[in-house]
């Protein structure tokens, strides 16, 4: 009997944890949620196995694993993969304060300036896509092991 009263308290306490994650990213439409999802987990998971009491070997290993996923996903999340590149962009084009376009550009500045602009779009996508190819890499070769 004391063991199933336990075993509910702990739920519910779980189960309050998750509620005011869901509380506060409750779009479900938005693909982040999973992301925010997967990180929320993670960031539960983590210091049990760094603590002191976790007994599996190699518990460091994964706690550093799941740390490495989480700044992954904090990365996609935060999606400044160009801004650099971009505030100098903005500079360049002195479009910094307004945000508009220059309408008195000659044709092959506006080339140029369009060039510029995709390679930078370029460059922010090969990154975002590098930080999702390394998240799920990494969750496809250790996810399984994170819960043993």
């Amino acid at each position: 009997m004391i063991s199933w009263f336990k075993h509910l308290l702990s739920f519910i306490k779980i189960l309050c944890k998750y509620a005011v994650f869901l509380w506060k990213h409750h779009c479900i439409w938005d693909y982040s949620i999973l992301l925010q999802l997967l990180k929320f987990q993670l960031k539960q998971m983590e210091p049990a196995f760094r603590s002191n009491s976790a007994v599996s070997v190699g518990s460091e290993e994964r706690a550093n694993e799941m740390r490495n996923a989480i700044e992954l996903i904090e990365a996609i999340l935060e999606d400044n993969f160009a801004d650099d590149e971009y505030k100098a962009f903005y500079k360049k084009w002195g479009l910094e304060n307004s945000g508009l376009l220059r309408f008195k550009m000659n044709h092959k500045d506006q080339e140029q300036m369009y060039y510029e602009l995709r390679r930078v779009t370029i460059l922010e996508e090969h990154r975002k896509r590098g930080a999702y190819n390394r998240l799920f890499t990494l969750l496809s070769s250790k996810i399984r092991n994170w819960w043993d």
